[in-house]
């Protein structure tokens, strides 16, 4: 969809550094009053360095987790004195009035509310993030930008103790990019030769996610940079399962790959918990549990449904940190723990960051359900790529061409094929998840081993994909 325009993400500083207390005064100002600010997206990457030294701050440095392949070809290493002087060129080209730009709204949200003990509404609220959210989303299906549409897309619950939530979406898997990276390794190296999120069609993006300087939340007409010329990106998915598919890419010039750390978690604890509306969740996929693209991101969607494992009951087996809650899930056909409670936002998105920390250095493959608005958070553990990888799994269930993500963990299935969408049954789904979840007696072991490394403990053995 993207392939012609390539993004080179940058922030637009035409004006210079004195510019910043207008911006500044612009993001204060009420947001039904502001237009769509501009962010421009044409120009290399060295008017990052720019933007950070009209600033006052450091130019940054390479990410060591880039493959050395990538970092020799990034623009913030010593080049020859041509290659400086063209990229002068480039900037000063950029920074001109006639460079061209698109415009990319910045939505602010705010630090000061964390709260998770607030109620969660029971009925479908008027929030401007969300309501513009799916505006935009709307308008780019207008647009055409989706591979498929997905109203037109037959939907149906099943019937049974779990009511899974099944959508037939013929062919999705055949117009999805492939899988680029090794299926047995949570931890891989970002790879700038491979496909990745800044090589997207500007048209795919709906604005950026930024935190609020002044503790006022809501869309803003500027993009004022406060400590970082990395924006956080909110994407629509090309290939959509639900209404308001979108993608949050956490410091998209940072070339970060598909890993968690604590504070892209937390972002992604403040979009869902933007959203104010139950409906709306976020689910993260690791490398092994079926991410497709090693780039940082998240993803989230607006199902005006529960999901059957947000109905599973559960039972605590311990508190950590701040009064965080650790839960087991029960009577569910996939294996998982639920993460609640805490002083605040910030002791359960510490909590759950790190349990996946400790998950994705021992190469244990997991998907996470951010759910109830950041209050309750699923993480859901699996090796059915591990399973395919040593030809485990039946060619019946392989036929059915499903990846089982955090969705799919959840309750809500993409299927590909007419005859599995009007055969499916609760006992159908129930037989292929039993194929995705850990053994009771590995669950088991890393459920220990989760817990003991939040205590402080000794942490398990790396998994190497022998028990399955």
């Amino acid at each position: 969809m993207g392939g012609e325009s390539r993004i080179k993400l940058y922030i637009k500083l035409a004006e210079g550094a004195g510019n910043r207390g207008e911006e500044e005064k612009a993001a204060t100002a009420p947001a039904e009053h502001l237009e769509e600010g501009s962010c421009d997206l044409g120009s290399p990457t060295g008017v990052q360095d720019a933007s950070r030294q009209a600033f006052g701050y450091p130019v940054r440095k390479p990410q060591q987790q880039c493959s050395p392949k990538h970092r020799r070809s990034t623009k913030w290493f010593p080049r020859r004195a041509e290659e400086e002087e063209k990229e002068a060129e480039d900037v000063a080209a950029a920074a001109s009035p006639s460079a061209a730009c698109v415009k990319l709204l910045l939505y602010c949200f705010s630090k000061i509310d964390e709260d998770l003990c607030l109620p969660v509404p029971k009925v479908q609220p008027r929030v401007s993030f969300l309501d513009r959210l799916l505006e935009e989303w709307d308008d780019r299906k207008v647009r055409g930008l989706f591979h498929h549409d997905i109203a037109a897309c037959e939907t149906k619950v099943l019937p049974g103790k779990h009511n899974f939530i099944i959508v037939l979406i013929e062919g999705r898997d055949l117009k999805k990019r492939p899988t680029e990276f090794r299926i047995d390794e949570v931890l891989q190296p970002f790879d700038g030769d491979k496909f990745n999120f800044t090589k997207i069609g500007q048209e795919e993006l709906i604005f950026r996610f930024e935190e609020s300087s002044n503790g006022k939340a809501g869309y803003f007409q500027s993009a004022p940079i406060m400590s970082s010329s990395s924006p956080n990106i909110i994407a629509i998915n090309v290939s959509p399962i639900a209404h308001g598919h979108v993608l949050l890419i956490p410091r998209i010039l940072d070339f970060l790959p598909q890993r968690i750390d604590c504070q892209s978690f937390l972002l992604a604890m403040y979009m869902v918990k933007a959203a104010r509306n139950p409906y709306f969740r976020m689910g993260y996929n690791s490398l092994g549990a079926f991410a497709t693209i090693n780039h940082l991101h998240f993803q989230g969607y607006y199902l005006e449904v529960k999901f059957p494992v947000e109905k599973a009951p559960t039972q605590i087996i311990a508190t950590v940190g701040s009064g965080v809650n650790v839960a087991e899930l029960l009577e569910y056909p996939v294996r998982g723990l639920v993460f609640e409670g805490g002083k605040n936002m910030l002791d359960l998105s510490d909590t759950v960051s790190s349990a996946c920390i400790f998950l994705q250095e021992s190469n244990r493959p997991f998907n996470v359900l951010f759910s109830e608005c950041g209050k309750r958070i699923f993480l859901l553990l699996q090796c059915y790529a591990m399973k395919q990888a040593h030809g485990k799994v039946s060619p019946e269930i392989l036929e059915t061409r499903v990846n089982p993500a955090c969705w799919e963990l959840g309750g809500h299935f993409a299927l590909k094929r007419r005859k599995d969408f009007d055969e499916a049954s609760e006992e159908g789904i129930c037989k292929f998840l039993a194929q995705v979840a850990l053994s009771e007696q590995e669950f088991q072991l890393v459920k220990e081993s989760i817990l003991k490394s939040l205590s402080g403990g000794p942490a398990g053995k790396k998994n190497t994909g022998e028990m399955l």
